[in-house]
């Protein structure tokens, strides 16, 4: 994909700085008695981006974004498609969440996917009802649910299982420790020295 000469030069931004926040934080720590086993680290994520259209001096129009963190600025140029597949963009629309700050496309997107998760339950919970009231049909219902129930508890405590088989993410934030020695997530210090070796 053909990028704009302006991409990866970066602009003034001013935004607020954090610098002494996590000065604040170790502070609000140690007065807690809480000791972080790691560098108390601000994460910002997803960076908040400004979205604009430019026009070049050769005419051309570039779809913009400067990231309002470092400033960086990148783009491509209106013409050319977004470099989404079919997968890519069905997987993008089915993880968005969180309503944006600006009525537009992407917070209906969130509103309709909201709507259609409360419509499911409503339908769900007043499908029960409805069954509830034929009386000849509540043994068969009640083992049906039962065994679903049991089912869905296997798949979900089994789902569960595979994505704690390994030790932690580090990129989850440090973990943290008591003064007192009091181990919240209750991990032996062989474990945690273990999980401080990794990249």
């Amino acid at each position: 994909m053909e990028r704009p000469a302006f991409a990866g030069s970066t602009v003034d931004v001013k935004i607020p700085k954090l610098d002494g926040a996590e000065r604040k934080i170790r502070k609000l720590l140690e007065q807690a008695n809480i000791n972080p086993s790691e560098e108390v680290k601000l994460r910002s994520r997803p960076s908040p981006q400004l979205l604009f259209q430019v026009r070049g001096r050769d005419g051309r129009l570039w779809n913009a974004t400067c990231n309002l963190l470092n400033g960086r600025l990148d783009g491509r140029a209106t013409e050319t498609g977004s470099g989404l597949d079919l997968r890519s963009a069905i997987t993008r629309l089915h993880q968005l969440h969180h309503y944006p700050d600006n009525l537009g496309a992407r917070w209906l997107w969130t509103l309709a996917a909201d709507a259609t998760g409360l419509m499911l339950v409503f339908w769900g919970v007043s499908g029960v009802i409805m069954w509830w009231q034929i009386k000849p049909t509540r043994l068969v219902g009640v083992s049906g649910l039962s065994i679903a129930a049991v089912i869905a508890f296997l798949v979900i405590s089994g789902t569960l299982t595979e994505l704690g088989f390994g030790p932690p993410r580090s990129s989850q934030g440090a973990s943290i420790e008591r003064k007192d020695g009091n181990n919240p997530r209750g991990m032996t210090s062989e474990e945690k020295s273990t999980l401080n070796k990794m990249p």
